[in-house]
């Protein structure tokens, strides 16, 4: 938007006048002056997404409930939907960040945990040395280095949309390109989600964000997880097991158009 506004008389002599960015303008002996304006009006993603959103709601849009499985009937891909639960951080970033600060905690504590684990003769003690732990670490390593060669989409990061009477979840891709927030500091955390849905689990389908069967040493992955978890109790962490990074029927899969709170 560009306006010149033309105003007689008034002010008189050599004075500049000049708010910067918005109004500027030089006054003369004369009695005319003038005034210049400009501004520029630029269309956002979330301005766009408003236009987009008007218009499909009540005709294109559904609304979906996380603990009404039957408010899914219907529904075929592509079709577009909306619905509010919490969003959980990106599931495979998330779950080697469990993983290392599990390590972290425990490898920092160590000699803590000699003092109060009980010990006796029936009871052989659990407690790692340091050789085990630096076997860990290392294996911690090398687990986070197949992971992030296996997973399925790399160019995506997975998040979860729950609730706590949730009868199924909703799993999004997102393109890092498109996140206008760091995740992992905003997350976990109420939101809204629309979009179009991508694909449907059937009964008894798994869907692998990681599949650890094709690792050739998952027996060890295993007894990796089963060794951090047995630990993890003792302060209260909660289990990381390989199904955090599944989707199972009858989750489905949306494409995402904006989440936002």
């Amino acid at each position: 938007i560009s306006e010149t506004i033309r105003s007689r008389g008034g002010i008189s002599g050599g004075i500049e006048l000049s708010i910067p960015t918005i109004v500027s303008g030089r006054a003369g002996a004369s009695k005319d002056k003038e005034n210049e304006r400009q501004q520029t009006i630029q269309l956002t993603d979330p301005a766009y997404f408003g236009i987009l959103y008007d218009y499909l709601k009540g005709k294109e849009i559904r609304s979906i409930e996380l603990g009404n499985i039957q408010t899914c009937q219907g529904l075929v891909e592509g079709q577009f939907v909306e619905v509010t639960g919490t969003a959980e951080p990106p599931a495979v970033e998330h779950w080697i960040a469990r993983i290392r600060s599990l390590v972290a905690f425990i490898d920092k504590n160590l000699s803590l945990f000699a003092r109060t684990q009980p010990r006796n003769k029936h009871r052989p003690s659990q407690v790692l040395s340091q050789q085990q732990m630096k076997l860990f670490k290392e294996m911690v390593d090398f687990l986070e280095g197949y992971v992030q060669l296996s997973r399925k989409d790399p160019g995506r990061l997975y998040i979860r949309i729950t609730d706590e009477a949730q009868a199924y979840s909703v799993w999004c891709g997102l393109v890092p390109d498109y996140i206008a927030a760091p995740l992992q500091a905003a997350l976990p955390a109420k939101m809204h989600l629309v979009g179009r849905v991508e694909r449907f689990l059937e009964k008894d389908d798994v869907y692998k964000i990681v599949d650890f069967s094709q690792f050739n040493q998952s027996s060890d992955v295993n007894n990796l997880l089963d060794a951090l978890n047995a630990l993890g109790t003792l302060i209260g962490q909660k289990k990381v097991s390989e199904t955090d990074l599944q989707a199972q029927y009858p989750d489905i899969f949306v494409t995402p158009i904006a989440i936002y709170r």
